[in-house]
């Protein structure tokens, strides 16, 4: 066991669970007709704001989101936004966190950089179904006297064809995790993750309608429309997924 893990396993018996006792706030796709920018979620993501309750500049920016001061938002100022974080960062902060959303863990070990009134994490998302209550913040405190970081949530919804629409629909509530995606060093787009749910839903309806026999079980029946757009008519040669998802990235320029 690595010194860092072993200090990671030792704040465990500090853990707090924060529930959105913090605020949840829904962005419009159009953002009330303010240009991407600055602080403001791009579409099919959702952001978590985070940053220390006693920094004016961290008050503003909370404010702002809470207010939906999409304007403000946009003009906030990205050069106080912690671009990275490496582990002596995590050891040196009184409390770092991971970000959870409906059981899944979306990230670990995030910490406010010293000298940063605030911080910005942003995920894919599909805009399917999540409720508020899904998100949570896992906290680890170095000692029992530390004050917990301030936390606002803020989601937009991506702009999608009608079929992916519906194919996002399907998503049962016990996979709702699916609709929101992890934060990687890359940064996964959210076209990836709803590309990510549409083959998923393609690759079952080609095994339901073309004779193949899934081991684990028969895949979930989908509308006979949407049968017809993924899969094709009983008795020709099915759609391909990765044309199904060429057209996508060809749309969109990808």
């Amino acid at each position: 066991m690595t010194d860092f893990t072993a200090r990671l396993f030792e704040d465990r018996a500090l853990r707090t669970v924060v529930k959105p006792s913090f605020p949840v706030v829904e962005v419009p796709p159009d953002a009330g007709g303010t240009a991407l920018g600055g602080l403001l979620p791009p579409t099919g993501s959702v952001v978590v704001y985070f940053g220390d309750p006693t920094a004016p500049a961290w008050r503003d920016l909370r404010d702002a989101v809470t207010r939906q001061d999409w304007e403000k938002l946009r003009d906030s100022t990205a050069s106080r936004v912690a671009k990275g974080w490496t582990d002596d960062d995590v050891l040196a902060s009184p409390v770092y966190f991971d970000v959870r959303c409906a059981g899944r863990t979306l990230i670990q070990q995030m910490a406010l950089l010293a000298g940063h009134p605030y911080g910005t994490l942003t995920f894919p998302y599909t805009g399917g179904l999540i409720e508020d209550t899904d998100f949570e913040i896992v906290e680890y405190h170095r000692t029992r006297d530390v004050s917990s970081l301030g936390y606002v949530f803020a989601r937009r919804a991506p702009e999608l064809t009608p079929l992916e629409q519906r194919l996002v629909a399907t998503l049962g509530p016990d996979l709702r995790e699916l609709n929101v995606g992890p934060h990687l060093p890359c940064q996964t787009t959210t076209f990836d993750q709803v590309c990510e749910v549409v083959e998923q839903a393609a690759r079952a309806e080609l095994t339901r309608r073309h004779g193949c026999v899934d081991a684990e079980g028969p895949a979930k029946r989908l509308p006979d429309d949407l049968v017809e757009a993924i899969a094709g008519q009983p008795g020709e040669p099915a759609v391909p997924v990765a044309e199904l998802l060429a057209i996508r990235r060809r749309i969109l320029g990808g």
